[in-house]
């Protein structure tokens, strides 16, 4: 998951996602079903996040509603997003969002600037969703703008969709390369997020995933040590020293304080070990023997985290 909000040099690599909702612009199209609300679709009294005049006008009295039914969406885990913004910063500014049943957001307040809001269910036993009054059934009077519905937990970055049906953003991800990070970091002091994703290549066992590569030729690597998606971190600076990196994980990370190495993975403190390194960190190298593989995260501060954020960023 990335908010968007890293304060460390960072690339966004997003999973694979489809956004279900057919219009995520035009929002005057035929809905399941409306009730109590006037659409005025490519309004000028403002810009979209896009810069535009594309955005939606939405009037609501009562208790008014606006939602589809998207089919598949009442098993499994979905959430619904959608920018919105007052039209009125004082009144008529509140509302709620539902995906799935009648499960319903609390009661979420638009302000003058555009803003994303979320709402995610798991199993919700129908396949409804939108936007509606809030629960004190007051009236409304928002703009709205790229609405998306999603397999998954949380939001990814906006898919426009103006399809009518659906629209798939491919996986983001990095091929075997070396990305030059020097001056990211300007001493021994730092802390390195990498997610992983599929596998490429049939022979894995022993191969590096990434290495970490100091000024002074040290290699610090995350090897897989067997096909079943086992990790280990081994130390070819001052020795040879190995953690087990938990079985299943595609999180790690690994925070240096400029005598010990500390891995995280699957929530947890895997164990540290200590380094002589000299030199600070310079490059990420990904991949060895022809083994490579995917990655979808990358986040590297120029600190020591936690132990907090770290158990966090690996749950």
């Amino acid at each position: 998951d990335y908010s968007g909000g890293a304060t460390c040099p960072s690339l966004l690599l997003e999973p694979s996602r489809t956004n279900l909702w057919k219009y995520t612009e035009y929002l005057d199209y035929p809905f399941s079903s409306v009730s109590g609300v006037t659409i005025t679709q490519n309004t000028t009294e403002t810009l979209s996040p896009e810069g535009l005049y594309n955005a939606t006008k939405l009037e609501g009295v009562g208790v008014w509603y606006l939602r589809d039914s998207i089919s598949g969406i009442n098993t499994g885990t979905y959430t619904i997003s959608g920018y919105i913004k007052a039209v009125n910063p004082s009144a008529n500014n509140s509302f709620r969002l539902l995906v799935s049943g009648n499960n319903f957001s609390s009661d979420l307040t638009a302000t003058g600037e555009w803003k994303r809001f979320e709402r995610t269910i798991t199993d919700g036993g129908s396949t409804n969703a939108g936007i509606f009054s809030d629960s004190f059934s007051n009236a409304a009077d928002l703009y709205i703008y790229g609405f998306q519905v999603e397999a998954g937990s949380y939001p990814t970055s906006y898919i426009p969709n103006h399809s009518g049906g659906t629209i798939t953003r491919g996986d983001d991800y990095l091929p075997s390369s070396s990305i030059d990070v020097s001056g990211l970091v300007n001493d021994n002091n730092f802390t390195l997020y990498i997610e992983t994703g599929d596998f490429i290549g049939s022979n894995q066992n022993g191969n590096s995933i990434f290495s970490l590569v100091n000024t002074a030729g040290g290699v610090l690597q995350f090897r897989v040590r067997t096909t079943n998606f086992r990790y280990y971190v081994y130390s070819m600076n001052g020795g040879a020293a190995y953690i087990d990196g938990g079985s299943t994980s595609s999180k790690h990370l690994i925070k240096y304080n400029g005598s010990e190495y500390e891995v995280f993975s699957e929530g947890a403190s895997q164990g540290t070990f200590a380094s002589s390194a000299d030199g600070v960190l310079s490059e990420i190298q990904q991949g060895t023997g022809g083994f490579s593989c995917n990655i979808k995260q990358i986040l590297l501060f120029p600190e020591v985290l936690s132990d907090a954020d770290c158990i966090a960023l690996t749950s």
